[in-house]
């Protein structure tokens, strides 16, 4: 057919598509969504074409994939996609065909490159994104002795003043709990910031989208006075972007950094380089911007060093807690009022993931008293849900 690129659509309502086979084409570009609609699809062949960097990590979505293939193409020997690229071949070589033939193309020369899964290839240690590699070169160029000496000496007090306050706020709570002492509202940024665009920036793993998408984002951009917020699985435009670049700019331009910890979290998208690298980075100066949320059978002990140095002292929420929506009102920025804003809210519902994923999956419904929904995590009760049912109640 010679195809040349595909825009997207191309593939739509095909759910029951179990085979396809695009290869020996002149394919050079594939939108990032080209696929994610296949939800049967089985064998994927897309061998012999000109295709230079489509996300093929993108295909997890396709958890019904036996086979794949890949060779003779003329993927990006840019470390950025390569360091991406080796990291789903080592998690998914059991299903695309020859994995040990791959090899990129010089985008300047045009020659033959490395193996992508070649041990030596030398883009284990880049740096993911260019604002992160820029950051890390500006970190060698800091003030000398004296500046070091008085700023250690301020760190230290912050910290012992941090750890007091972490203590005496544990102890209100525990005793006498949020009616009692409600939190105030945290602190709004100066309004002449302008790199502030967004109330919060949620970051979560791909594979529970639609849990963030119906749980959270609902909630907060449909408060009574909604929240301005960012994610990377609505908001991130992959054609000639790195999703390095883009968390970090997330971070950057956001009041707070809402960690959403979930095993899914843990063990797949903190493993990707550039995601870890992106946040590690940026955190590093944003870190009184975060907020931890965590759901499901997750706890603290699970993170890893680089996760644990994000989240010292941040607010640590967990999503099954009876006051989990109070703590969270009160740990983000109070948003500007919007009287145009819809007053509608999910309190009844059960959530699975995409291609039933079995990944989260609360049914939580709203008890007498709207402020303080129950949360409950059934990893035993999946079930597609096509219409989401809506109640309307009004926060106070």
């Amino acid at each position: 057919n010679y195809l040349e690129v595909l825009v997207g659509y191309e593939f739509e309502f095909l759910e029951h598509l179990h085979y396809l086979n695009l290869g020996n084409n002149r394919i050079r570009s594939i939108n990032n969504g080209t696929f994610a609609g296949l939800r049967s699809l089985e064998v994927l062949l897309l061998q012999g074409n000109y295709i230079i960097d489509f996300p093929v990590w993108n295909l997890k979505a396709n958890r019904g994939l036996q086979k794949i293939g890949l060779t003779n193409n003329l993927w990006s020997c840019d470390c950025r996609y390569m360091v991406d690229f080796k990291n789903w071949l080592i998690r998914q070589g059991d299903i695309v065909q020859n994995p040990k033939t791959l090899y990129c193309v010089s985008n300047s020369s045009g020659e033959p490159g490395p193996f992508v899964l070649d041990t030596a290839y030398p883009c284990e240690n880049f740096v993911a994104t260019s604002i992160v590699q820029a950051k890390i070169q500006n970190d060698f160029l800091q003030p000398v002795l004296i500046t070091l000496g008085l700023f250690f000496f301020i760190l230290v007090v912050g910290v012992v003043l941090a750890v007091l306050r972490a203590r005496l706020h544990k102890g209100v709570v525990k005793k006498c709990g949020l009616k009692l002492f409600p939190p105030e509202p945290a602190a709004i940024p100066k309004d002449d910031d302008k790199s502030i665009i967004y109330d919060a920036f949620i970051s979560h793993s791909d594979i529970d989208t639609k849990f963030v998408n119906d749980a959270i984002t609902t909630e907060l951009e449909n408060a009574e006075h909604p929240y301005k917020l960012i994610l990377s699985s609505r908001d991130y435009e992959t054609v000639g972007n790195y999703v390095g670049d883009f968390i970090v700019h997330s971070i950057e331009s956001s009041r707070k950094t809402i960690l959403l910890v979930t095993r899914n979290f843990l063990d797949n998208d903190w493993c990707k380089f550039s995601f870890k690298a992106a946040h590690l980075e940026a955190l590093k100066t944003y870190k009184t911007r975060v907020v931890v949320v965590m759901c499901g059978e997750v706890t603290e002990s699970d993170f890893d060093t680089d996760l644990m140095t994000i989240v010292k002292g941040a607010p640590s929420l967990h999503f099954e807690d009876k006051a989990f929506w109070n703590k969270l009102y009160a740990a983000l920025p109070a948003s500007q009022p919007n009287a145009s804003a819809p007053d509608c809210f999910i309190n009844e519902t059960n959530y699975v993931t995409r291609n039933n994923v079995p990944g989260l999956t609360p049914a939580h419904a709203l008890k007498s008293n709207p402020l303080v929904p129950t949360m409950v995590l059934n990893s035993n009760n999946l079930k597609t849900t096509t219409t989401l049912p809506h109640h309307h109640h009004h926060h106070h």
